[in-house]
C-alpha cells in the first residue's frame, strides 16, 4: 500500500505545480512559457495517474516499485518548490516592467506636453535625448535632432563656450542662463536654460541635461520695451507717469527733469498742481474727472509750468488714464509751447502794425489831400489879398495850423511806409558827425553826447534826411527820459544778421546791415511798454507832450528803407533802440518800395518858369484843381488828367512835357507809379514827382517866404518834392 501512497501523492504534487505554472501564465503575461511548462506538468501526471489506475484495478495487485515512486515523489515535489520559488521571482519582474512601462509613460507624457523643452547630451556633447517641443523650438525634425553635435545649435560657436565656461564656474549647474540659438531657418532663437552635469556612480562625466525656454518674444519685448523707454527718456516733449489716487508723480523722463530742473526723487515727492501754479490740487483733480468716470479718452489744454528757479513757461498739455496698469495711472505728455506763442504774438504783432498802417495810410492820404486843398485855398486866398488885415491874419493863423496838420500826416505816412524815399549811399558816420552841432542844440547841456563810430564802416542804403530825421526823433525820446541830465550814446557799426536770428523775428531778411545803436541813461521801459512803443498815437507822456509818431514814424521809416528796429529795455537801466540799414552794394539799385525815374539837379535854381509844361495827374478834383492853379500861377503850362490812361493819352499827344505830377493812387487800375514808368517810357527825359499834396504844400511855404527855387526832384520817395522860383 505505501507505493501506491507515494504514487497518489505524486500525481497530486504535479497537478499542484501544473495549476501554480497555469496561474503565473495569467499574471506574469509569459504565457506560452508557462502553458509549456504546464502541459508538461499535466501529461506527466496524466502518465502517474494512468499508472495508478491500472495498478489499481488489475486482477492482481502489482505494486510499483516504491523506491522508483519516492524518486518520481521527489521530483514532483521539487517542480512543485520550483515553480512556487521561481513564481514570485516573475511575478515581481513582471511589476517592475509595469511600472518602468508606466513611469516611462509619464515621462513620455511630460516630455511631449511640457512648455520648455528638455535635453540630454553624452560626454561627447551629441543629443541622446530631446522633448518634442525641440522640434518647433528649432525647425529640425526629432530624428535630426538626435546625434547631433549640440554646440553646431548655438548661433555663435563662442555661445557653446561661453556656457561650458558658465557651468563649470558654477559647479556644472545654471539656473536662467541666456543664450542664443540658431533656428534651421538661420534665425535667431533666445532661450533661457537650466542645466547640469551629468555622473555615473563612479564620478565620471557622462554628459549634461537640461531644459530650455523660448523666450525670443520676451526677448524682443524687452528690447522694444528698452527701446522705447530710451525714446521716452530722450524725447524733447515732457513725459510723466503719476499715481491716479495720490498725483504722485512715478515716472518722469529726462526732458522734462531738465526743463524743471528737479531730480527724479524730488519729482516723485510732487504732484501735477506743484509744477502747475494755474492750478491747486482740488482744481487739478476736478480737471481730471472726466477721465476717471470714462467720459472722456484724452484730456488737451494749455497752461503754464513753473520750475525750480520760479521762472515759468508755456506748455500744451496731452492726459490720458491708463486702465491697463494696476493700479491706473495717469500719463501726460508735454509740448514746451513757449517759442510757437512767441511767434504768434510776433505774428499777431505784425499783423496789428501792418493793418494799422494801412488803416493809418489810406487816413492820412486822405486827410493830405484835404489839406492840400485847403492850405491852397487859403494861400490863393491871402495871395490875391481881401484889403481887410483882420480876415489876412484869421487866413495866415489857419494856414499855420494847416501846416502842422500836414506835418502830422507826413508822420502817419511815414509809420504806413507810404511816404517818398529817396535812397542812395550814405556813410552813416558821417551823417551823425554833421548833426552832432544839432543834437547838442536841441537836447541842451545837461545831456552829454557821445558818438561812437566804427571801423571800416559799410555805406548804407538810406534816404539821408528821413535818417536825420529818425536820429533826431529817438534823440528827442531820449532826452524827455532823462528830465535830471545823463548821457545819450549814438554807435554805428557794422553787422550782420545770420538765418537763425532773421527766423526768430518778424520781417527780417539775413544779410549785411549798417547798425545805428541810440542808447541812454534815462528811466528806461517796462516790457509792456515796449510791446506798444511802435504803434502810433501811444504815448507815455503827459496830454499835449506828445504826439505818439515819434517811434512809429522811425519804425515805418526803417521797415521802408528794408531794415529792422528793436528796442532793448529795462526800468531803471535806460533804453537802447537799434536800427539795422541795409548795407549799400553799388549796381544792386533802389531800395524796395523805390523808384528811380530821371531827376533834374537839385541845386539848379531859376527865377521863375520858362516854358515848361507840367503834366498834373489826380482823381480828386479840388486838389487837382488847387495845385494847377498854383502851377499856372507861377507862370506855368499846365495840363492835367484824372486817371493814369487819360493822362498817358495826353502825354503821347504833346512830347514837350518837362515833369510828370501824378498822385500814387489813382482810378481804373493803374497806380502812379506804372503811369511813371510808362510816361518815361515814351519820354525818356521826363521827370517825375508822386506827391500831389507834399508839392502844393511846399509851393506854399515858399509863397510865404516869397522864395520859389525850381527844384524838381524825381520819385525816389525822397523829400517832399518843391518847385521853386
Amino acid at each position: 500500500m505505501a507505493p501506491l501512497f507515494v504514487l497518489g501523492l505524486s500525481i497530486l504534487l504535479q497537478l499542484a505545480a501544473a495549476a501554480m505554472a497555469l496561474r503565473l501564465a495569467r499574471t506574469t503575461g509569459w504565457i506560452s512559457a508557462w502553458l509549456l511548462i504546464t502541459s508538461a506538468l499535466l501529461l506527466m501526471g496524466a502518465r502517474r495517474a494512468i499508472t495508478f489506475y491500472h495498478t489499481v484495478t488489475a486482477d492482481v495487485l502489482q505494486p510499483p516499485n516504491l523506491t522508483a515512486e519516492l524518486v518520481a515523489l521527489l521530483i514532483s515535489g521539487l517542480m512543485l518548490l520550483g515553480v512556487a520559488m521561481i513564481g514570485p521571482i516573475f511575478i515581481a519582474r513582471r511589476k517592475a516592467e509595469a511600472a518602468l512601462s508606466e513611469s516611462e509613460t509619464t515621462y513620455r507624457g511630460i516630455l511631449d506636453n511640457m512648455a520648455d523643452t528638455f535635453y540630454r547630451t553624452n560626454a561627447n556633447g551629441l543629443i541622446i535625448l530631446a522633448s518634442p517641443s525641440a522640434s518647433d523650438l528649432l525647425g529640425y525634425s526629432m530624428d535630426e535632432l538626435i546625434g547631433m553635435p549640440l554646440a553646431g545649435l548655438y548661433y555663435r560657436p563662442a555661445d557653446r563656450e561661453l556656457f561650458l565656461k558658465f557651468l563649470k564656474e558654477n559647479s556644472g549647474r545654471a539656473q536662467g542662463y541666456v543664450a542664443p540659438l540658431r533656428h534651421k531657418d538661420g534665425s535667431p532663437v533666445f532661450v533661457e536654460t537650466n542645466a547640469r552635469y551629468l555622473h555615473d556612480d563612479d564620478g565620471n562625466f557622462m554628459g549634461v541635461e537640461g531644459t530650455v525656454r523660448d523666450i525670443t518674444s520676451r526677448r524682443r519685448a524687452e528690447e522694444l520695451n528698452t527701446r522705447f523707454g530710451r525714446i521716452i527718456e530722450d524725447s524733447v516733449n515732457e513725459i510723466y507717469v503719476f499715481d491716479s489716487e495720490t498725483f504722485h508723480f512715478i515716472l518722469v523722463n529726462r526732458g522734462a527733469r531738465e526743463n524743471l530742473g528737479c531730480t527724479m526723487a524730488e519729482l516723485q515727492e510732487m504732484t501735477p498742481a506743484d509744477i502747475k501754479p494755474a492750478f491747486t490740487s482740488d482744481e487739478f483733480s476736478h480737471l481730471v474727472e472726466p477721465l476717471r468716470d470714462g467720459s472722456r479718452d484724452a484730456l488737451e489744454f494749455e497752461t503754464v509750468h513753473a520750475r525750480k528757479d520760479g521762472s515759468t513757461y508755456d506748455v500744451h498739455v496731452h492726459l490720458q488714464l491708463s486702465q491697463s496698469e494696476t493700479p491706473p495711472v495717469f500719463f501726460a505728455i508735454i509740448q514746451d509751447i513757449t517759442e510757437r506763442k512767441r511767434t504768434e504774438e510776433r505774428l499777431v504783432q505784425s499783423q496789428k502794425m501792418e493793418a494799422i498802417g494801412q488803416l493809418t495810410g489810406g487816413v492820412a492820404h486822405d486827410f493830405n489831400n484835404l489839406l492840400a486843398i485847403i492850405m491852397g485855398n487859403l494861400e490863393l486866398l491871402i495871395a490875391r489879398g481881401t484889403g481887410d488885415n483882420e480876415i489876412t491874419g484869421f487866413a495866415a493863423k489857419a494856414l499855420a495850423a494847416t501846416q502842422r496838420g500836414a506835418d502830422l500826416t507826413h508822420r502817419l505816412l511815414a509809420f504806413s511806409r507810404m511816404q517818398p524815399l529817396r535812397p542812395v549811399s550814405v556813410g552813416a558816420d558821417q551823417l551823425v558827425k554833421g548833426m552832432e552841432d544839432l543834437l547838442v542844440r536841441t537836447l541842451g547841456e545837461a545831456i552829454e553826447i557821445k558818438l561812437i563810430s566804427g571801423a571800416g564802416l559799410w555805406p548804407c542804403e538810406v534816404d539821408p534826411g528821413q535818417l536825420e530825421n529818425a536820429l533826431l526823433n529817438l534823440s528827442i525820446n531820449a532826452r524827455d527820459a532823462m528830465p535830471r541830465g545823463g548821457r545819450l550814446t549814438i554807435e554805428t557799426s557794422n553787422t550782420v544778421i545770420d538765418d537763425t536770428y532773421a527766423a526768430a523775428q518778424d520781417d527780417v531778411e539775413a544779410g549785411e546791415y549798417v547798425l545805428l545803436t541810440v542808447s541812454d541813461t534815462g528811466s528806461g521801459m517796462a516790457p509792456e511798454i515796449i510791446a506798444q512803443a511802435f504803434n502810433p498815437f501811444f504815448t507815455t507822456k503827459g496830454v499835449g507832450k506828445g504826439s505818439g509818431l515819434g517811434l512809429s514814424m522811425v519804425y515805418g521809416f526803417v521797415k521802408q528803407s528794408g531794415g529792422h528796429a528793436r528796442i532793448c529795455s529795462e526800468v531803471g537801466a535806460g533804453t537802447t533802440v537799434k536800427i539795422h540799414l541795409p548795407r549799400f552794394i553799388s549796381g544792386q539799385g533802389a531800395a524796395p518800395g523805390t523808384s528811380a525815374h530821371p531827376a533834374a539837379d537839385t541845386d539848379a535854381t531859376d527865377t521863375g518858369a520858362h516854358g515848361e509844361i507840367i503834366m498834373v495827374v489826380e482823381d480828386d478834383a479840388e486838389v487837382r484843381a488847387v495845385a494847377v492853379g498854383f502851377l499856372s500861377q507861377l507862370g506855368y503850362e499846365v495840363l492835367e488828367a484824372g486817371r493814369a490812361d487819360a493822362a498817358l493819352e495826353k502825354i503821347a499827344q504833346n512830347r514837350e512835357i518837362n515833369l510828370l505830377l501824378a498822385d500814387i493812387i489813382l482810378p481804373g487800375g493803374m497806380g502812379g507809379e506804372e503811369l511813371a514808368d510808362r510816361a518815361c517810357e515814351l519820354l525818356p527825359s521826363l521827370k517825375v514827382l508822386s506827391d500831389i499834396s507834399q508839392v502844393i504844400f511846399k509851393l506854399s511855404m515858399s509863397i510865404q517866404n516869397n522864395t520859389i527855387s525850381q527844384r524838381v526832384v524825381s520819385s525816389n520817395r525822397s523829400t517832399p518834392p518843391i518847385l521853386t522860383r
